[in-house]
């Protein structure tokens, strides 16, 4: 479980984010089935980041003051590799 990712204006944009995703996804566990991560309603950069990776918005968390997030895990280390991000 990785909880509240957030990098300073100045890293945004750099590929800090693929880096890290990239160290995780070539060490983490295979056998995984699935992925979940959660977006505030307000921060469409990350919104758009966890569409981008595949994950479908399955509607507000219990706090209505964010999505939750889920997608398949394969899905998500298929679209890594063909974007050359794990090697």
């Amino acid at each position: 479980m990785m909880e509240e990712i957030q990098f300073k204006p100045e890293y945004q944009g750099k590929g800090v984010f693929r880096e890290l995703y990239g160290f995780v996804l070539k060490n983490i566990n295979k056998d995984l089935k699935f992925i979940k991560a959660n977006a505030s309603i307000n921060n469409h950069k990350s919104i758009g980041i966890l569409e981008k990776f595949g994950l479908s918005n399955m509607g507000l968390n219990k706090n209505g003051r964010s999505y939750h997030f889920k997608g398949d895990f394969d899905g998500l280390l298929e679209w890594y590799e063909s974007e050359n991000l794990v090697g």
